[in-house]
């Protein structure tokens, strides 16, 4: 989490900007939903903080577009009244809402605990990432072997072992060995 979209009203600008440039965070600052939309189009953000009343809207509909981003994290902060009724209807768009009033303590506890959502879903999108490609090179090794078994009459063991030998005394990987079968004998 590096930048961080700041759509506000601006009674609470001096004590939000500090707190998050504190934190670490590059901000960059939004008045008006339509500014706000140009920006998350123009700019890369990991985080979204809408600060209502806008002067535009409720703001609502803004965290819940900014929402059905994904890797952004959204949060709202609503009047102490609303935060219970909001949080309820917004929380299957994964949106954290606050109330204004909450305290610099309660904001720092939840960027820390965005943070380590953040770090944690990485790690699930490389470990995704990883299977994907098994998955794919399995994919490839599959369709080789079912080549050589309809053109050469292999069955799966002997087929599988013929891409052990080629990859070995080509010395390239087994995937690779499958995809030369692939297009050699697929034609």
């Amino acid at each position: 989490m590096s930048k961080v979209l700041l759509l506000k009203a601006v009674s609470r600008t001096r004590e939000l900007e500090p707190l998050l440039l504190q934190a670490g965070l590059e901000v960059t600052a939004a008045s008006t939903m339509v500014q706000a939309r140009k920006l998350l189009l123009d700019v890369d953000f990991s985080l979204v903080i809408i600060e209502t009343p806008l002067s535009d809207g409720s703001g609502r509909e803004m965290a819940i577009m900014a929402a059905n981003n994904p890797g952004l994290d959204v949060i709202l902060f609503a009047a102490a009244s609303q935060v219970e009724s909001l949080s309820y209807s917004l929380e299957r768009y994964g949106i954290h809402v606050l109330g204004r009033n909450a305290s610099a303590q309660e904001i720092s506890a939840l960027l820390r605990i965005l943070r380590v959502s953040q770090v944690r879903i990485a790690r699930l999108e490389e470990k995704n990432a990883r299977l994907l490609k098994r998955l794919s090179e399995e994919r490839v090794l599959c369709e080789a072997k079912c080549i050589l078994a309809l053109k050469a009459g292999l069955d799966e063991q002997s087929a599988h072992h013929y891409l052990e030998k080629k990859a070995m005394d080509e010395r390239i990987s087994l995937t690779d060995a499958a995809r030369i079968v692939r297009r050699e004998e697929g034609n």
